[in-house]
């Protein structure tokens, strides 16, 4: 997402990745976000939303969790 990012020069980046079949909640994503990468950007710079499915966090809801930076 980082190196990405910085090509693209994004201001955010945004990673949707459905959960592996067999855990239950197969219909499941997760949301992975970084706000401005750049070469300095670390591990906790990245903020993740797991869970998104109808029986879990509903997607509005999952859109709103992310801080406002």
């Amino acid at each position: 997402m980082d190196v990405i990012g910085m090509a693209l020069e994004a201001e955010v980046i945004v990673l949707l990745v459905g959960e592996r079949p067999g855990l239950g909640t197969s219909d499941s994503m997760s949301a992975y976000m970084i706000y401005k990468p750049n070469k300095e950007t670390l591990m906790a710079d990245h903020s993740v939303v797991s869970n998104i499915h109808k029986g879990g966090t509903p997607p509005a809801e999952a859109g709103a969790i992310w801080p406002q930076s």
